[in-house]
């Protein structure tokens, strides 16, 4: 007699079917989890071929493509129900983990997409889910699809862009006089202190400092290494110097922070006072302009501004302590 290819052979004990449900599970989140990297692979090739790796193409509608297909993946549980948030969540979590190995993303990469990715992913699958679990039409999760893809022609061109230039202005007062002040400013940095949080997350971090002067054509170069990217170096010139004021210039950007904005000035001013105590103080005001170089704007300018904010902090907490 034929045995059922889907029997145990006689002698063999049949696994329990919350062991089969688990080890079908498994299998569906693999599965899935290799079509995201494929996919992901695909995509980000494509990307970065186009030179649209730093559009909202890149981290709104790669995540989009993954989500529509990771929801619909066909898992359901043994009591008949949609799992289709937690395949996509667990999917997408091993994707971006691997992607780290299998693209070469630096893990700053990873962390900045992330929100984006468990978000997008999460709307997509949550749902479906939704939808099946009320034996309604599972493929509508498309229809939000659709305003998401048109959120990812950010950045593809000009016409789909928004204002990329940024200012951004620090201002504090210090128990020094002007000259002390343009003293300071005059020497070559020596960044000691640790950095802000926000900044060791896996940004390039400054080594060593080249450099000295406030005449017009005195050159700084800041060398970064570590975190994510090749070493490399911020070439910055003086413009303009007065006694109340200097301007650097941003000439080169070697590092890897050129791959998120760009550099363009740095204007110092000063103004000397008198403190409520009486005695001479200074007021600082730094203001640094750059080019946003990443989309979409409502994502990444409030963390490219929190980002120079707190370097701008930095560098005056180490001149003028």
């Amino acid at each position: 007699m034929n045995q059922n290819p889907n029997e145990m052979p006689p002698g063999v004990e049949q696994p329990p079917k919350s062991l089969r449900a688990q080890t079908r599970t498994v299998q569906f989140v693999l599965v899935a989890v290799f079509v995201c990297l494929a996919l992901g692979r695909l995509g980000y090739n494509y990307l970065v071929d186009q030179r649209l790796e730093q559009s909202a193409a890149m981290f709104i509608g790669l995540p989009t493509l993954l989500g529509v297909v990771l929801s619909f993946v066909p898992l359901r549980g043994r009591d008949g129900r949609s799992y289709a948030l937690r395949t996509g969540m667990i999917s997408i979590t091993l994707a971006l983990l691997m992607s780290m190995v299998l693209l070469g993303e630096g893990a700053i990469c990873v962390l900045m997409m992330s929100p984006l990715a468990y978000g997008i992913v999460g709307i997509l699958c949550g749902f479906h889910q939704y939808q099946q679990n009320r034996d309604r039409d599972g493929r509508l999760q498309i229809v939000l699809a659709l305003p998401l893809s048109l959120m990812a022609m950010e950045g593809v061109s000009e016409a789909t862009s928004f204002d990329r230039q940024e200012e951004i202005t620090v201002e504090h007062e210090v128990a020094l006089e002007i000259a002390q002040v343009r003293e300071r400013l005059a020497e070559t940095p020596t960044f000691d202190g640790g950095l802000p949080t926000f900044l060791r997350l896996g940004f390039p971090q400054p080594q060593y400092v080249r450099g000295s002067g406030l005449e017009v054509g005195d050159r700084r170069e800041i060398h970064y290494a570590g975190g994510e990217g090749q070493p490399g170096s911020l070439f910055l010139r003086v413009v303009e110097s007065g006694e109340d004021h200097v301007r650097f210039e941003a000439i080169r950007d070697e590092s890897h922070i050129a791959h998120w904005l760009n550099w363009q000035t740095i204007d110092i001013r000063f103004e000397e006072g008198v403190s409520a105590n009486g005695e001479v103080m200074t007021r600082v005001r730094w203001t640094a302009r750059f080019e946003r170089l990443l989309d979409p704007a409502w994502y990444f300018r409030p963390l490219e501004r929190e980002g120079v904010t707190q370097a701008i902090e930095y560098v005056h907490a180490e001149l003028m302590h």
